[in-house]
């Protein structure tokens, strides 16, 4: 087992985690979520693909591939073919993209399909979200590569406290597509340019009907939709009876946040990619 830091707390894992900082030396140390293999009894029945509700939680199930047994602060995972073992990048894959997702929302947390950067001298977070391909990754890294700070990739997790929104997520690398190719390869970012949490300072829209180039500002009601739209695994939620919370942090997040609308070139080496353009999206959205 080792110890990983990722969306705000110390995670001691049996299954790698892209994307989450690996900590030296905290062996014996209680962490804030375990994630373990287990063996289960050859007669257990499966449940269904994808997410069901059990008796404490959730079930996610992959199947020919693994089963997910998602609690607040536990996640077992549950082999279910013979090459398991061999199988270790798709099993972080879906740890990652369904199964920690899942536990963050037991947690009470709002979980959002969107990356995140802060500015390079710390500071709020900006939220990309946007749907699958549209470019959050990328405008990430364009950003990163300027000077901004890692925050996040694929989903971040917001918890409310009484100075505002706080952001949180995966911030040792970014999962980039390359030209050409339908999969994703894991891109890792130095220790020094991440950052572990921080105030949520702006929404950036991607394609949400912007003029190119240009930040559109959303009113309340436009924002309140793009939130509900770009949460990541809403069925978890669903599942544990929790769509008032959910409603409710979302209009919270909406009160409180500016959000923008930004429309990208299609081609689009784009037009973050100068230093001058990065401190113009933070200085813009951020207002730093």
């Amino acid at each position: 087992m080792r110890h990983f830091f990722g969306f705000g707390q110390v995670i001691e894992s049996s299954v790698d985690l892209p994307g989450a900082l690996l900590i030296e030396g905290r062996a014996g140390a209680a962490p804030d979520l375990i994630i373990q293999h287990a063996e289960i009894p050859a007669d257990e029945a499966i449940g269904p693909a994808g997410f069901s509700r059990d008796s404490e939680g959730l079930l996610l199930e992959i199947p020919d591939l693994a089963g997910y047994r998602c609690r607040a602060r536990t996640i077992t995972v549950l082999p279910r073919t013979e090459e398991f073992l061999a199988s270790a990048t798709a099993v972080a894959e879906h740890l990652i993209a369904s199964a920690l997702p899942a536990t963050l929302w037991m947690q009470g947390r709002l979980v959002l399909h969107a990356a995140a950067v802060c500015a390079p001298a710390g500071g709020p977070a900006l939220a990309i979200l946007g749907r699958s391909q549209a470019g959050k990754s990328t405008l990430a890294m364009q950003l990163v590569a300027g000077g901004a700070r890692l925050l996040a990739d694929d989903s971040i997790a917001i918890a409310f406290d009484s100075g505002g929104p706080v952001a949180s997520g995966l911030p040792g690398g970014l999962f980039l597509r390359d030209s050409g190719e339908t999969g994703r390869r894991f891109q890792p970012v130095a220790v020094e340019p991440t950052i572990k949490a921080a105030p949520l300072g702006a929404l950036i829209i991607l394609d949400g009907g912007a003029e190119i180039g240009q930040l559109t500002p959303l009113d309340r009601k436009q924002a309140l939709k793009s939130i509900l739209t770009y949460r990541h695994r809403p069925r978890a939620p669903d599942l544990l009876g929790m769509r008032v919370k959910v409603l409710e942090d979302c209009v919270q997040l909406a009160r409180s946040t500016p959000a923008y609308a930004l429309q990208r070139p299609h081609d689009s080496q784009s037009t973050i990619e100068t230093g001058g353009s990065v401190r113009w999206l933070l200085r813009e959205a951020l207002k730093i």
